[in-house]
């Protein structure tokens, strides 16, 4: 069913390559994290934590994986209800070393939310964007690189 479910996720998981692929109708095309529930564990259900995460949701920020060594290139995302493609850390765990490029994005925030973008990222270090094209979406007018809340950009284009 159109606009249920992500493209591709990333979770916690370093050196990881997401290249070529035509990703359209999710609620978000790539999506590359760390939950916030391995960094605030305490504030959810332990039991639910056990049953989705195992013994990683009790690791101190520190010790616990990012999407270090991410690339996210050569992919066209298309028609998703938020962002095209998502990239973020944790305040006190930023993913590190992130290279987005190449990728074409268009019609997404069908959901039309005023916060939405093609490409957003939060808490990267070293993050590179270069060469992405945005063709505009329903909802907000779309850029090719928005958000970088915490982030250090090498290439903002």
């Amino acid at each position: 069913m159109p606009g249920r479910g992500g493209g591709i996720s990333v979770t916690s998981s370093p050196d990881v390559t997401v290249s070529g692929n035509r990703i359209t109708n999710c609620v978000r095309g790539i999506q590359a994290d760390i939950p916030a529930a391995f960094g605030t564990g305490e504030k959810f259900n332990p039991e639910w934590l056990r049953e989705m995460y195992g013994d990683k949701s009790y690791q101190v920020v520190g010790n616990i994986p990012g999407c270090d060594n991410l690339t996210v290139s050569g992919n066209t995302v298309r028609d998703c209800m938020t962002d095209g493609i998502w990239v973020s850390g944790l305040k006190d765990r930023p993913n590190m070393n992130v290279v987005v490029s190449g990728n074409i994005l268009g019609g997404n925030n069908r959901a039309k939310q005023p916060n939405v973008r093609d490409v957003w990222s939060a808490y990267c270090t070293s993050l590179t964007m270069s060469g992405n094209i945005s063709q505009g979406g329903e909802g907000a007018p779309l850029s090719p690189v928005q958000g970088s809340a915490g982030c250090t950009a090498s290439a903002a284009r």
